[in-house]
Protein backbone atom coordinates (compact mmCIF):
# COMPACT_ATOMS: atom_id res chain seq x y z
CA UNK A 1 0.00 0.00 0.00
CA UNK A 2 2.53 2.40 0.95
CA UNK A 3 4.66 1.88 -2.42
CA UNK A 4 1.46 2.36 -4.16
CA UNK A 5 1.21 5.87 -2.45
CA UNK A 6 4.90 6.92 -3.43
CA UNK A 7 4.24 5.50 -7.26
CA UNK A 8 1.25 8.04 -7.42
CA UNK A 9 2.37 10.86 -5.65
CA UNK A 10 5.56 11.13 -7.98
CA UNK A 11 3.25 10.22 -10.96
CA UNK A 12 1.25 13.28 -9.68
CA UNK A 13 4.64 15.64 -9.24
CA UNK A 14 5.48 15.10 -12.71
CA UNK A 15 1.82 15.89 -13.92
CA UNK A 16 1.94 19.18 -12.15
CA UNK A 17 5.58 19.82 -13.71
CA UNK A 18 3.93 19.45 -17.06
CA UNK A 19 1.54 21.38 -16.19
CA UNK A 20 3.73 24.48 -15.67
CA UNK A 21 6.04 23.73 -18.13
CA UNK A 22 2.52 24.27 -20.63
CA UNK A 23 1.94 27.30 -18.69
CA UNK A 24 4.20 28.99 -18.44
CA UNK A 25 6.22 31.25 -21.11
CA UNK A 26 9.57 30.82 -19.23
CA UNK A 27 11.23 28.03 -17.85
CA UNK A 28 14.44 26.06 -17.72
CA UNK A 29 15.61 22.32 -16.90
CA UNK A 30 16.48 21.36 -13.50
CA UNK A 31 18.08 17.36 -12.95
CA UNK A 32 16.86 15.89 -9.65
CA UNK A 33 18.10 12.80 -9.34
CA UNK A 34 17.20 10.26 -11.94
CA UNK A 35 14.63 12.66 -14.00
CA UNK A 36 14.23 16.01 -15.72
CA UNK A 37 11.21 18.32 -15.04
CA UNK A 38 10.70 21.51 -16.00
CA UNK A 39 10.31 24.68 -13.83
CA UNK A 40 9.57 28.36 -14.57
CA UNK A 41 12.26 30.07 -14.68
CA UNK A 42 13.88 33.09 -15.56
CA UNK A 43 17.07 31.94 -17.67
CA UNK A 44 15.45 32.11 -20.93
CA UNK A 45 12.22 32.22 -23.12
CA UNK A 46 10.01 31.02 -26.72
CA UNK A 47 11.25 34.65 -28.05
CA UNK A 48 15.09 33.08 -26.84
CA UNK A 49 14.63 30.43 -29.50
CA UNK A 50 13.30 32.41 -32.45
CA UNK A 51 15.61 35.48 -32.05
CA UNK A 52 18.28 36.16 -35.39
CA UNK A 53 21.13 37.94 -35.57
CA UNK A 54 20.61 40.93 -37.87
CA UNK A 55 23.17 43.11 -38.68
CA UNK A 56 26.36 44.54 -37.48
CA UNK A 57 26.19 47.59 -34.75
CA UNK A 58 29.79 48.05 -34.69
CA UNK A 59 33.13 46.23 -34.10
CA UNK A 60 36.18 47.75 -32.03
CA UNK A 61 39.58 47.09 -32.77
CA UNK A 62 42.05 47.87 -29.44
CA UNK A 63 45.69 47.54 -29.93
CA UNK A 64 46.84 46.24 -26.81
CA UNK A 65 50.38 47.83 -26.56
CA UNK A 66 49.32 51.18 -27.58
CA UNK A 67 45.64 51.15 -26.35
CA UNK A 68 44.92 52.73 -29.83
CA UNK A 69 41.04 52.30 -31.06
CA UNK A 70 41.16 51.52 -34.87
CA UNK A 71 38.30 53.41 -36.61
CA UNK A 72 36.82 51.91 -40.08
CA UNK A 73 33.87 51.86 -41.20
CA UNK A 74 31.23 49.39 -39.67
CA UNK A 75 31.18 46.23 -40.79
CA UNK A 76 28.45 44.16 -43.30
CA UNK A 77 30.11 41.45 -41.70
CA UNK A 78 31.36 40.00 -38.65
CA UNK A 79 32.04 36.53 -37.61
CA UNK A 80 33.23 34.01 -34.88
CA UNK A 81 34.27 30.48 -35.66
CA UNK A 82 34.77 28.27 -32.66
CA UNK A 83 37.25 26.18 -34.10
CA UNK A 84 36.47 22.87 -32.71
CA UNK A 85 37.14 19.88 -33.84
CA UNK A 86 36.14 16.37 -32.64
CA UNK A 87 37.83 12.52 -32.83
CA UNK A 88 36.46 9.82 -33.42
CA UNK A 89 36.82 6.35 -31.13
CA UNK A 90 36.49 3.03 -32.94
CA UNK A 91 35.74 0.12 -32.13
CA UNK A 92 34.21 -2.75 -34.50
CA UNK A 93 31.10 -3.58 -35.29
CA UNK A 94 29.39 -7.59 -35.32
CA UNK A 95 30.18 -8.05 -38.68
CA UNK A 96 33.92 -6.63 -37.89
CA UNK A 97 32.98 -3.09 -39.72
CA UNK A 98 35.26 0.00 -38.05
CA UNK A 99 32.79 1.72 -36.04
CA UNK A 100 32.57 5.20 -34.29
CA UNK A 101 31.78 4.20 -30.63
CA UNK A 102 32.37 8.07 -29.70
CA UNK A 103 33.69 10.75 -30.15
CA UNK A 104 35.77 14.06 -27.86
CA UNK A 105 36.66 17.24 -28.40
CA UNK A 106 40.37 17.92 -30.10
CA UNK A 107 41.11 21.05 -30.70
CA UNK A 108 39.98 24.47 -29.70
CA UNK A 109 41.26 27.24 -32.05
CA UNK A 110 38.59 30.06 -32.72
CA UNK A 111 38.98 32.70 -35.36
CA UNK A 112 37.28 35.46 -35.82
CA UNK A 113 36.57 37.75 -39.21
CA UNK A 114 34.84 41.24 -39.92
CA UNK A 115 34.57 42.72 -43.42
CA UNK A 116 34.52 46.75 -44.40
CA UNK A 117 33.15 47.62 -48.14
CA UNK A 118 35.48 49.85 -48.38
CA UNK A 119 39.28 49.33 -48.97
CA UNK A 120 41.65 52.06 -48.26
CA UNK A 121 45.43 52.11 -46.75
CA UNK A 122 43.95 52.50 -43.53
CA UNK A 123 41.89 49.14 -43.54
CA UNK A 124 44.60 47.05 -45.79
CA UNK A 125 46.98 47.97 -43.52
CA UNK A 126 44.83 46.78 -40.97
CA UNK A 127 44.37 43.29 -42.68
CA UNK A 128 47.77 43.17 -43.01
CA UNK A 129 48.53 43.55 -38.89
CA UNK A 130 50.09 46.86 -39.46
CA UNK A 131 49.17 50.13 -38.27
CA UNK A 132 49.81 53.93 -40.59
CA UNK A 133 51.49 57.47 -39.50
CA UNK A 134 51.27 60.81 -40.73
CA UNK A 135 53.84 62.46 -42.76
CA UNK A 136 54.21 66.13 -43.80
CA UNK A 137 56.11 67.80 -46.62
CA UNK A 138 57.31 64.35 -47.88
CA UNK A 139 59.07 64.58 -51.39
CA UNK A 140 57.34 61.55 -53.83
CA UNK A 141 57.70 60.73 -56.80
CA UNK A 142 54.18 61.34 -58.79
CA UNK A 143 53.25 60.21 -62.30
CA UNK A 144 51.12 62.91 -63.89
CA UNK A 145 50.18 61.88 -67.35
CA UNK A 146 49.12 64.93 -69.60
CA UNK A 147 48.14 65.16 -74.06
CA UNK A 148 49.96 67.92 -75.53
CA UNK A 149 47.05 69.69 -77.26
CA UNK A 150 49.11 73.12 -76.66
CA UNK A 151 52.01 74.70 -75.83
CA UNK A 152 51.87 75.61 -72.47
CA UNK A 153 49.95 73.87 -69.81
CA UNK A 154 48.69 75.91 -66.13
CA UNK A 155 49.95 74.74 -63.19
CA UNK A 156 47.66 72.37 -60.96
CA UNK A 157 45.11 73.95 -58.68
CA UNK A 158 45.90 74.36 -54.75
CA UNK A 159 45.82 70.47 -53.72
CA UNK A 160 45.64 69.12 -57.53
CA UNK A 161 48.43 66.49 -57.87
CA UNK A 162 51.38 68.53 -59.25
CA UNK A 163 50.67 71.41 -57.35
CA UNK A 164 53.25 70.96 -54.92
CA UNK A 165 55.96 70.31 -57.59
CA UNK A 166 58.81 72.96 -57.48
CA UNK A 167 60.06 74.61 -61.11
CA UNK A 168 62.81 72.77 -62.79
CA UNK A 169 62.33 69.85 -60.35
CA UNK A 170 64.18 66.83 -62.26
CA UNK A 171 61.88 65.03 -64.35
CA UNK A 172 61.28 61.90 -66.55
CA UNK A 173 59.14 62.01 -69.50
CA UNK A 174 58.49 60.18 -72.49
CA UNK A 175 55.53 60.46 -75.38
CA UNK A 176 53.74 57.91 -77.53
CA UNK A 177 53.76 59.53 -80.95
CA UNK A 178 53.81 58.13 -84.74
CA UNK A 179 53.15 54.40 -83.64
CA UNK A 180 55.89 54.72 -80.95
CA UNK A 181 54.75 54.16 -77.85
CA UNK A 182 57.71 55.35 -75.70
CA UNK A 183 59.55 57.73 -77.25
CA UNK A 184 62.25 59.23 -74.42
CA UNK A 185 62.02 63.02 -73.95
CA UNK A 186 65.00 65.83 -73.22
CA UNK A 187 64.10 68.22 -70.26
CA UNK A 188 64.75 71.63 -70.90
CA UNK A 189 65.27 74.50 -68.39
CA UNK A 190 61.96 76.53 -68.12
CA UNK A 191 62.99 80.27 -67.87
CA UNK A 192 65.10 79.72 -71.61
CA UNK A 193 63.22 77.02 -73.02
CA UNK A 194 63.24 76.63 -76.45
CA UNK A 195 59.85 75.55 -78.04
CA UNK A 196 61.20 74.27 -81.36
CA UNK A 197 63.54 71.95 -79.42
CA UNK A 198 62.30 68.27 -80.94
CA UNK A 199 61.45 65.96 -78.37
CA UNK A 200 61.57 68.53 -75.43
CA UNK A 201 59.45 69.59 -72.16
CA UNK A 202 60.35 71.93 -69.24
CA UNK A 203 58.80 71.37 -65.69
CA UNK A 204 57.30 74.61 -64.18
CA UNK A 205 56.31 75.76 -60.68
CA UNK A 206 53.23 73.79 -59.57
CA UNK A 207 53.20 71.04 -62.14
CA UNK A 208 53.00 73.49 -65.15
CA UNK A 209 54.52 72.26 -68.43
CA UNK A 210 55.73 73.31 -71.71
CA UNK A 211 55.90 71.04 -74.94
CA UNK A 212 57.87 71.57 -77.75
CA UNK A 213 56.66 72.33 -80.97
CA UNK A 214 56.27 68.48 -82.23
CA UNK A 215 54.65 67.34 -79.83
CA UNK A 216 51.85 69.65 -79.35
CA UNK A 217 51.62 68.89 -83.59
CA UNK A 218 51.39 65.02 -83.07
CA UNK A 219 48.99 65.65 -80.07
CA UNK A 220 51.06 63.13 -78.27
CA UNK A 221 50.01 61.44 -74.86
CA UNK A 222 52.89 62.12 -72.57
CA UNK A 223 53.91 60.69 -69.10
CA UNK A 224 56.43 62.69 -66.61
CA UNK A 225 57.64 61.04 -63.05
CA UNK A 226 58.68 64.03 -61.28
CA UNK A 227 59.21 64.62 -57.59
CA UNK A 228 56.53 66.58 -55.24
CA UNK A 229 56.73 67.86 -51.73
CA UNK A 230 53.31 66.83 -49.87
CA UNK A 231 51.34 65.26 -46.39
CA UNK A 232 51.05 62.03 -46.74
CA UNK A 233 49.58 58.99 -44.90
CA UNK A 234 51.88 55.57 -45.32
CA UNK A 235 51.27 51.82 -43.93
CA UNK A 236 53.85 51.28 -41.76
CA UNK A 237 55.65 47.90 -41.67
CA UNK A 238 55.60 47.19 -38.07
CA UNK A 239 53.25 44.87 -36.15
CA UNK A 240 50.39 46.21 -34.50
CA UNK A 241 50.92 43.17 -32.43
CA UNK A 242 48.11 41.61 -29.99
CA UNK A 243 44.66 43.34 -29.97
CA UNK A 244 40.99 43.33 -28.44
CA UNK A 245 38.35 43.38 -30.64
CA UNK A 246 34.47 43.63 -29.39
CA UNK A 247 31.72 42.46 -31.77
CA UNK A 248 28.18 43.92 -31.75
CA UNK A 249 25.15 42.30 -33.48
CA UNK A 250 21.65 43.60 -33.42
CA UNK A 251 18.91 40.85 -33.42
CA UNK A 252 15.75 40.79 -34.85
CA UNK A 253 14.32 41.48 -32.05
CA UNK A 254 16.28 45.19 -31.42
CA UNK A 255 18.08 43.59 -28.88
CA UNK A 256 22.34 43.36 -29.06
CA UNK A 257 24.49 40.57 -28.52
CA UNK A 258 27.70 41.19 -27.49
CA UNK A 259 31.26 39.24 -28.95
CA UNK A 260 34.32 40.46 -26.56
CA UNK A 261 37.50 38.80 -27.57
CA UNK A 262 40.16 39.82 -25.10
CA UNK A 263 43.44 38.87 -26.83
CA UNK A 264 43.72 38.38 -30.61
CA UNK A 265 46.09 38.56 -33.44
CA UNK A 266 45.38 39.32 -36.71
CA UNK A 267 46.22 37.16 -39.42
CA UNK A 268 48.07 38.84 -42.35
CA UNK A 269 47.73 36.26 -44.75
CA UNK A 270 46.13 37.19 -47.86
CA UNK A 271 46.17 40.75 -47.48
CA UNK A 272 46.56 42.77 -50.42
CA UNK A 273 45.84 46.30 -51.70
CA UNK A 274 44.12 46.31 -55.09
CA UNK A 275 41.89 48.80 -57.15
CA UNK A 276 38.75 46.94 -58.25
CA UNK A 277 38.82 45.25 -54.30
CA UNK A 278 35.11 45.54 -53.28
CA UNK A 279 36.17 45.45 -49.48
CA UNK A 280 38.91 44.76 -46.26
CA UNK A 281 38.80 41.10 -44.92
CA UNK A 282 39.89 41.34 -41.51
CA UNK A 283 40.77 37.90 -39.96
CA UNK A 284 42.15 36.85 -36.40
CA UNK A 285 43.22 34.17 -34.85
CA UNK A 286 41.92 34.37 -30.92
CA UNK A 287 44.67 33.68 -27.80
CA UNK A 288 43.65 31.76 -25.52
CA UNK A 289 45.13 33.37 -22.46
CA UNK A 290 42.79 32.62 -19.36
CA UNK A 291 39.65 30.35 -19.41
CA UNK A 292 38.68 27.99 -21.46
CA UNK A 293 37.31 29.81 -24.68
CA UNK A 294 39.35 32.76 -25.04
CA UNK A 295 35.72 34.76 -25.76
CA UNK A 296 32.49 35.76 -24.38
CA UNK A 297 29.25 35.74 -25.80
CA UNK A 298 26.21 37.92 -24.43
CA UNK A 299 23.07 38.74 -25.08
CA UNK A 300 21.72 42.32 -24.25
CA UNK A 301 18.12 42.82 -22.99
CA UNK A 302 18.38 46.70 -23.73
CA UNK A 303 17.50 47.78 -27.56
CA UNK A 304 18.55 49.64 -30.18
CA UNK A 305 17.16 52.75 -31.45
CA UNK A 306 17.41 55.95 -33.30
Amino acid sequence: MHDFLAITSYRCRWQLDLCLLLCSKTYYLLPITSYLFFMPGIVTSEDGFTRQYAGVLSVCVRVLSTNEIVKFLTPDKAEIDFGLKTKAITTSNPLGHKAEANRYLDENMPTAMFKVSSANTKTVALSANRGVAKVANSLENVIIQKQATQPLIAAAPVGGLGNGILIDAATNAAASMNGDPSVPLVQQPWATFVQSTPLSFAMGAGGAIKFSDDLVLDRAYVSLKSIESMDIVQMLFTSLGLCEWIMMFRNSDDTITKIQIPTIAINPEGAKAASDADGTEVKGNISITSGCAGYSIKDFARKVYC
